[in-house]
């Protein structure tokens, strides 16, 4: 699947680009919030990469998204980017043809901050992006440098991954966190949802 678009607000970042805008795209997926449920079929990720065929030692540029789909707005992570642990983020798995996993050199992540007296709705309420029906929220990044693909199809999945682990750090329980989110307006988006497959070629 292809993200297109026709306008993007694009905030730089060294190699890594973020994105947010209001488009139609689809793709599917499944999340269970924290808090109220959305129809879980609405919050989708989709998975993407700039170019259907790349030549050997091409750099591959990776795109991935979280979509509104819905008809109720919902809270996602504002730092979406690719890692492999951490709040927000799009974790790759890269295959080859013959199911084997391609990994990268560096599989790198991380958790974030938050205050030690803050309430998780009302942190979620003044730092989170709200996504409206219609609206993604993504990131794009060259990927796998430094990795040698051979000649082949290769299919990538992104698996949108949130976890809670700085509020654990501050000492929340689930139930503290539970009853917090409860007075969320709209739910938060949480745990992992992966997105379809899509696959490209590497030719000599």
């Amino acid at each position: 699947m292809r993200i297109t678009c026709s306008c993007l607000l694009f905030l730089c970042t060294i190699g890594m680009t973020f994105f947010a805008m209001v488009c139609d795209v689809s793709a599917q997926a499944s999340d269970v919030p924290p808090a109220a449920e959305p129809d879980t079929q609405r919050v989708i990720i989709s998975a993407g990469t700039d170019k259907d065929v790349y030549k050997l030692d091409e750099l591959i540029e990776i795109r991935a998204a979280i979509h509104n789909q819905g008809t109720v707005p919902f809270y996602v992570y504002p730092s979406a980017g690719f890692g492999y642990y951490g709040e927000g983020v799009f974790v790759p798995e890269l295959r080859n043809e013959k199911g084997k996993e391609i990994s990268e050199l560096f599989r790198v992540g991380g958790h974030s901050f938050v205050p030690a007296n803050a309430d998780f709705a009302e942190y979620v309420e003044q730092h989170w992006i709200l996504l409206h029906p219609g609206q993604f929220y993504g990131a794009a990044s060259k990927r796998f440098i430094g990795v040698r693909l051979h000649p082949g199809t290769y299919t990538l999945r992104v698996t949108y991954s949130n976890s809670f682990v700085p509020w654990v750090f501050r000492g929340w329980t689930a139930e503290r966190l539970e009853a917090s989110a409860r007075k969320l307006k709209y739910p938060a988006v949480s745990g992992k949802i992966v997105s379809p497959a899509i696959a490209f070629r590497v030719i000599p």
